[in-house]
């Protein structure tokens, strides 16, 4: 990793299984390095995207020039293979520990207080009461 390449992550939806090696190939092509591959699965779409109704959802994090990222991403966008795709810096799990607010304490329950139980007949001469 050069000293001005940073680490992306590109998510993708693909028509076949072949568009993760080409999608590798492009980013070799702008002096990029895949560093992981992640799991590549089918998934059934919510709604059609360019007429499909299923693709295959993969990731990639590779190491980039900044300057290079538009470029990658236009030229995604022209690709017939790649459905959709999202382009991102990946957080590290240290940042997002150190992001997370504290804990409240935990709010206990107002005690339920319970009134005592009325029978029929008192329930008839409380009634008889108020309407009086």
């Amino acid at each position: 990793m050069t000293t001005d390449s940073k680490v992306y992550e590109v998510a993708f939806l693909a028509k076949s299984l072949d568009e993760e090696k080409a999608l590798a190939e492009l980013i070799k092509q702008y002096q990029g390095n895949v560093v992981q591959r992640g799991a590549f699965q089918e998934v059934k779409l919510a709604y059609p995207i360019k007429k499909q109704t299923s693709a295959y959802f993969g990731y990639l994090r590779f190491e980039f020039l900044p300057e290079n990222v538009d470029k990658l991403s236009e030229t995604l966008k022209l690709h017939p293979g790649i459905l959709r795709h999202l382009i991102v810096t990946p957080s590290t799990a240290k940042k997002m520990v150190e992001r997370r607010p504290e804990a409240p304490e935990a709010v206990k329950p107002a005690p339920v207080s319970r009134a005592a139980v009325l029978t029929n007949e008192a329930l008839e001469e409380r009634l008889e009461e108020i309407l009086k």
